[in-house]
C-alpha cells in the first residue's frame, strides 16, 4: 500500500501542478531606489496571459521593523493597492517583505511601491521607492 502511494504521488503533484497552468504566479524582487539595469531601463516584470499573482520581494534594508506597508503606485496616477501588517521573511541570504498583487491589477506601464516600517507606538519610517515597469506582450 505504501508503495503504491509513493509511486502514484509524483503523478498527482505533476497533475496539480500542470492544472495551476504553466505561469499562474509571478515573483520579482526589487531593491529600493531608481534601479537601473545595464541598457538603462527600469526594472522589468513581465505578466503573462493566464497570470493569477504577482508577489514582489522588497528588499528593506538593514532596518528592522515588527511590520511593514506597502503601497503600490502607478508613476502617472495615484494608489492602487495597499497591504498593512506584512512581515519580512528570510530568501536567498537575506530577507524580504512579500507584496501579494492580482495581475489584473498591472496593466503595462510604470509603477512603483512605497514600503514603510511599522513598530509599536512610532511614527511609520519610509524606507524606499521600488520602481518597476510591466511591458507590454
Amino acid at each position: 500500500m505504501a508503495a503504491t502511494l509513493l509511486l502514484a504521488l509524483p503523478a498527482l503533484v505533476w497533475q496539480l501542478a500542470a492544472a495551476r497552468g504553466p505561469q499562474s504566479e509571478v515573483s520579482a524582487w526589487l531593491s529600493p531606489g531608481l534601479v537601473r539595469a545595464v541598457g538603462g531601463e527600469v526594472k522589468r516584470v513581465p505578466i503573462p496571459a493566464g497570470c493569477q499573482l504577482v508577489r514582489l520581494q522588497l528588499d528593506p534594508g538593514p532596518a528592522e521593523h515588527d511590520r511593514y506597508r506597502a503601497t503600490l503606485h502607478e508613476v502617472a496616477g495615484g494608489e492602487l493597492w495597499s497591504q498593512n501588517r506584512l512581515g519580512a521573511g528570510p530568501i536567498e541570504g537575506g530577507k524580504a517583505v512579500t507584496l501579494t498583487l492580482p495581475c489584473e491589477l498591472l496593466r503595462p506601464g510604470d509603477y512603483y511601491v512605497r514600503l514603510s516600517g511599522v513598530s509599536p507606538h512610532e511614527d511609520p519610517v519610509l524606507l524606499g521607492r521600488y520602481d518597476f515597469r510591466v511591458p507590454r506582450p
